[in-house]
């Protein structure tokens, strides 16, 4: 899985997958090769892309595949679940959904007036990985396109049943979004999106490796 993430994220081509599991699944069959020794030639070819070309890659990684952007965040957030010993992992059966951030749809006092919006602020900001998180379907559709100290509200006290009963909190949730708002608690934009995005790179190469 590592040398599939690193080459997608480094825009390598998918053919030379083709061509090594190939090579790798005949020296099995023919048994000319250890374990260790085919372990050793997979990892050269992981090798083979520096921890800071995948780092440098995956900060500036952009998709609106949501798939993709979930895949990646799901290991992320399942990391800082190990980490902190968390007992429940993420599958991918969860019912994740990926909020972004900035709104697809920019609210029109996200940014001050005086501030120079980024050119391409689609896919150099918004779909950017450092702009996503995970939520269920209900916070995220709550949350919206709201402002940014909006969304911040709904992170931080959930959505609420019809007996006004908390449903879920997902600042509690998702050490994804805990870490936002305790790092942003007042203000996102493609500044941010830039540090939080370098921030993750480095997580996916600990990840990844």
């Amino acid at each position: 899985q590592s040398l599939i993430v690193r080459m997608q994220i480094c825009g390598k081509s998918a053919n030379r997958f083709d061509s090594i599991f190939a090579n790798l699944l005949r020296d099995i069959e023919d048994r000319q090769h250890t374990i260790i020794q085919l372990t050793d030639t997979l990892q050269s070819h992981i090798d083979n892309i520096s921890d800071e070309s995948f780092k440098e890659a995956f900060t500036d990684y952009s998709t609106p595949d949501r798939n993709i952007s979930e895949f990646y965040l799901r290991h992320i957030e399942n990391y800082y679940r190990q980490v902190n010993q968390d007992a429940i992992t993420l599958s991918p059966n969860s019912n994740l959904t990926v909020e972004h951030i900035i709104p697809q749809s920019l609210p029109n006092n996200w940014y001050d007036e005086r501030e120079n919006i980024p050119q391409d602020f689609r896919d150099n900001v918004v779909e950017r990985i450092g702009n996503k998180a995970l939520l269920f379907g209900p916070e995220n559709a709550s949350a919206g396109n709201r402002t940014y100290l909006e969304k911040v509200d709904v992170y931080r006290e959930g959505i609420r049943n019809s007996n006004n009963e908390i449903i879920c909190t997902p600042i509690a949730t998702f050490h994804l979004i805990s870490k936002l708002v305790e790092k942003y608690p007042n203000r996102f934009t493609h500044e941010e999106v830039n540090e939080r995005a370098r921030e993750l790179a480095e997580i996916a190469a600990i990840i990844w490796s």
